[in-house]
């Protein structure tokens, strides 16, 4: 891929060595530790994911001129993720299924991206690509999300992880009979939809269900946003690869440094800890996910075909006035 000078070489050996080395190295800190996965988790949303959540702020200014109404829009963007944050905190099990629920219609976004031409494909191909990332770890890894459970869950309502499971059963007939009627009408599935399917299942065979959604949320939804945002909204530059490039050294650098103390630690001290602070952890982390979801996923089916590069910045303006 080549712009403005940025290119990305598939075929340098050097790259996929190193790149070898860093999931042989993720994998085994991630069945060392049990808090490998959490940690890592709200490493990479306290970073890769709050910068692109930051981004919205440039779709604000965009979408809503004058600067007067953005910075209106955008204090009421903000005083939603207060009031939720504060509201869910005493419910963790709701907090979990509406994170859930949110998290099926964002990861979904087409983008005007292709789909076969079958009544119904749009919606159809929403739900799995959407439900993958937070269905298949049901389907994988039940037992290692049941031990996290306390994060979410009272003692007395273990129906949650049940209705987790069979939810992720229902979106695997839908997937399944979406793969059969495309089969029947002779109409290839998207690519992009079978790439993200394997990269999803691939995480969840290989990690555990809380380090699987870090990489995909932090390093492959995350990062698709700002690449998108950045191409729509501003400039495709080198400035813009810049800012890429800062936000990833960063990250690399800190999960690198919390790891590399964690796998050096000879009694493995913050593993066996984690059994006190590990739920706790998660269930603020769900909370504070759920709080940012809510308007930013909002903001981001608003300006869908905006970023998908389907409005001119005149056109944009016209139809936010």
């Amino acid at each position: 891929m080549n712009s403005a000078g940025f290119t990305i070489r598939l075929n340098n050996p050097v790259a996929w060595s190193l790149a070898l080395a860093v999931v042989i190295a993720t994998v085994w800190l991630d069945r060392t530790s049990a808090a490998a996965g959490p940690t890592v988790l709200l490493l990479l949303s306290g970073t890769v994911g709050v910068f692109h959540g930051a981004l919205d702020g440039s779709i604000l200014l965009r979408q809503f001129q004058p600067l007067a109404r953005a910075l209106g829009w955008g204090l009421a963007y903000l005083l939603v993720v207060v009031l939720l944050g504060v509201s869910l905190l005493p419910f963790p099990e709701l907090t979990l299924l509406l994170l859930l629920a949110l998290s099926v219609w964002h990861f979904g976004e087409i983008y005007e991206r292709p789909l076969p031409a079958l009544q119904g494909a749009a919606l159809a191909t929403r739900l799995i690509a959407g439900g993958a990332p937070v269905m298949v770890p049901a389907l994988t890894s039940a037992n290692q999300l049941s031990s996290l459970s306390p994060a979410w869950a009272s003692s007395h309502q273990p129906w949650l992880m049940q209705a987790w499971t069979i939810v992720a059963w229902v979106w695997l007939a839908l997937l399944a009979g979406y793969a059969l009627r495309c089969l029947v009408a002779r109409a290839a599935m998207p690519r992009w939809l079978l790439g993200e399917l394997a990269l999803v299942v691939t995480l969840n065979l290989l990690l555990t269900p809380a380090m699987a959604f870090a990489i995909y949320f932090g390093l492959y939804h995350a990062l698709s946003h700002v690449w998108r945002v950045l191409r729509a909204v501003t400039s495709f530059d080198s400035a813009a690869f810049r800012t890429v490039t800062v936000i990833l050294v960063l990250t690399v650098a800190l999960a690198g440094g919390l790891l590399g103390l964690m796998a050096s630690s000879a009694q493995l001290k913050l593993a066996a800890a984690s059994a006190s602070y590990l739920p706790l952890l998660i269930h603020w982390l769900i909370v504070g996910l759920t709080a940012l979801t809510v308007p930013h996923l909002m903001l981001i089916s608003y300006s869908a075909r905006m970023l998908a590069g389907k409005m001119s910045a005149k056109s944009n303006m016209q139809t936010s006035d």
